[in-house]
């Protein structure tokens, strides 16, 4: 299934709302950092999968 521009555009919509979130929560900067970095990781091995697959 391709990704078409508006569902692209609603999820980085959706993550930023998240990070808002997350900063408005008061949490230590480093998790949020490391959130941030466990999702990306995560994102680019499945980017990584489909494209192999």
């Amino acid at each position: 299934m391709l990704k078409s521009p508006q569902m692209e555009g609603s999820f980085r919509l959706e993550v930023g709302q998240l990070l808002r979130y997350m900063l408005s929560a008061q949490l230590p900067f480093n998790i949020i950092i490391i959130i941030i970095i466990i999702f990306w990781v995560f994102v680019s091995l499945d980017s990584v999968n489909k494209f192999l697959w």
